[in-house]
């Protein structure tokens, strides 16, 4: 099913979306390059101004030698820096607020918006791995010719589970001004959006850790303890722990972030509380991230080589699994934004891309993980419909459904792990290859 042809073609399409989604980034800041003052300056012609806006724009404009009727109030960016310091220091959020709308009516700023694609993205992705869930759910069902569940299917769908909040955190972030400037939002939207936001990452963080454990108990059940080496099996169990302590941390690292907790969504109203070092959690999380992804990938590889296989067989089913590492790209895309989570003064606006990107790794992991499961759905769907097996040139079946077909046949269960990784011929031709191959190992 997945050649690598194929997973050429769909690691091409993932860095086409790439592309597109930098090429309108940068698109975006280059029209906005030029309104970079309109979020940090103010209008002063209004009689009605807060009170900390004039000793700002007094002090400042003196400074620069400016006025506001001169072209330097709208052009000069240093001048529009020095004022955000000043009023970003002395003002409400709401009077902050208030004066970059202003301004970007005074200086004629087009509104910026990052977001208008991101409904889009959300609800696509999140489709595809509806329909990929869904499959892996019809592939397990014995009454459908499959092997049962088992714990890789129970932790897949308690993942796909926490992914149906996340995109809806995404969806109310997108309705409440997600990839606008700050100042054209009400603050109502701003809380929600930063609530939002919050609840997203944590369940981001949960969803990319679990759907590597869901991989790890596929390796357990794919390889039984007479199929491959007592090392083989323990790597898996100690990974699944170690990522399980993981999840953990991270998760609670997350949600205790701040103190008091709502703080992470109401320091925008100026209230008092405290923070962990938010870039040092985002960059370690991330790392490590990446290594379990590496680690989870390749694991399997190793074993995959041992095997008597045709090198095209070896070479499919190397690549369901390198699939993963688009996932990976993912995440490092996600980490070149971690630094604009803590240090920005326009979190509405430059929270965007980690927000999306992490929208995508979280969809996309819950699609990786069940790629390998559903291969004996095609398989038997394939066979049923056109009375052949599909020529893949591999096939992917849990050891509990060899050990299954294997029992029908009254034949001893083979310790060949080709057996369990080849169901792809006729129960015939099958029955015939089990008998000669238990003859060979006897």
């Amino acid at each position: 099913m997945w050649s690598p042809l194929r997973v050429g073609l769909f690691a091409a399409a993932i860095c086409s979306i790439n592309g597109q989604y930098a090429a309108a980034t940068q698109h975006q800041d280059l029209d906005g390059r030029n309104s970079r003052s309109a979020s940090i300056t103010v209008r002063v012609s209004d009689g009605d101004q807060p009170a900390c806006v004039k000793p700002c724009l007094d002090k400042i404009l003196s400074q620069y030698e400016c006025s506001i009727e001169r072209p330097c109030y709208c052009e000069n960016l240093k001048l529009a820096d020095a004022l955000d310091i000043c009023l970003s220091a002395t003002c409400e959020l709401s009077d902050y607020l208030g004066s970059q709308r202003s301004y970007a009516g005074t200086c004629d700023k087009q509104p910026r918006n990052r977001a208008r694609h991101t409904r889009e993205l959300c609800w696509s992705m999140f489709t595809i791995a509806t329909i990929v869930i869904a499959g892996r759910f019809v592939a397990r069902m014995r009454s459908l010719g499959g092997s049962g569940f088992g714990w890789d299917d129970y932790v897949a769908f308690m993942t796909y589970a926490l992914l149906v909040p996340t995109d809806i955190t995404s969806e109310l972030e997108v309705r409440n001004g997600f990839g606008m400037d700050m100042y054209l939002l009400t603050m109502e939207q701003i809380l929600v959006l930063m609530k939002s936001f919050y609840v997203g990452e944590v369940l981001y963080a949960l969803i990319i850790v679990m759907t590597k454990i869901s991989l790890v108990l596929l390796y357990l059940r794919i390889w039984p303890a007479d199929s491959v080496t007592r090392n083989f099996r323990r790597s898996c169990w100690a990974l699944v722990a170690v990522l399980a302590a993981f999840c953990l941390s991270g998760f609670l690292a997350l949600v205790l972030q701040c103190n008091p907790v709502n703080y992470v969504w109401l320091q925008v109203t100026g209230i008092e509380g405290t923070c962990i070092n938010l870039e040092a959690l985002i960059y370690a999380h991330g790392a490590i991230n990446v290594c379990f992804d590496i680690v989870v990938i390749l694991l399997p590889i190793h074993v995959l080589t041992k095997m008597k296989l045709p090198y095209t067989k070896k070479a499919g089913l190397s690549a369901v699994f390198l699939v993963g590492f688009l996932v990976t790209i993912c995440s490092l895309i996600r980490l070149q934004y971690a630094s604009l989570a803590v240090k920005t003064k326009n979190p509405t606006w430059d929270l965007h891309p980690i927000g999306t990107w992490s929208l995508i790794e979280a969809n996309f992991s819950v699609v990786v993980c069940c790629m390998p499961a559903l291969t004996g759905l095609i398989q038997r769907t394939w066979t049923k419909s056109f009375g052949t097996p599909p020529q893949m040139g591999y096939s992917m079946v849990s050891g509990d459904e060899a050990w299954q077909e294997r029992s029908r046949s009254a034949v001893r269960p083979s310790t060949n792990p080709e057996m369990v990784l080849e169901q792809w011929e006729s129960d015939a031709e099958r029955n015939r290859k089990t008998q000669i191959e238990d003859q060979v190992t006897k």
